[in-house]
């Protein structure tokens, strides 16, 4: 798992579903089915929704899904409903 500052897991260590926190309010969660193939999504501050990628999928990685966050943070991409607006940098970690 790649490290980031800001990042707090949620989940204690053992548990195979990942769910991190960000200092900002963001989350990153695992859908929970163990064997899917675009499992993390995202979820803004005081948001109902699951955040997915420009394709229309989760994250195929961790570390994809806390990138995203950081770009959104940045202001390099945005939230269109409810999908991660398609930014070259993270195309081919999603």
């Amino acid at each position: 798992m790649l490290k980031l500052i800001g990042w707090r897991r949620l989940t204690p260590p053992g548990v195979k579903f990942v769910e991190l926190l960000h200092q900002s309010g963001w989350r990153v969660r695992h859908c929970g089915h163990p064997t899917a193939n675009w499992p993390y999504y995202l979820s803004g501050p005081g948001m109902d929704e699951c955040i997915v990628s420009w394709v229309g999928r989760g994250f195929r990685h961790l570390d994809a899904a806390q990138f995203a966050v950081e770009m959104i943070l940045r202001g390099d991409t945005r939230v269109v409903d409810g999908m991660v607006e398609h930014v070259s940098a993270i195309g081919t970690m999603i």
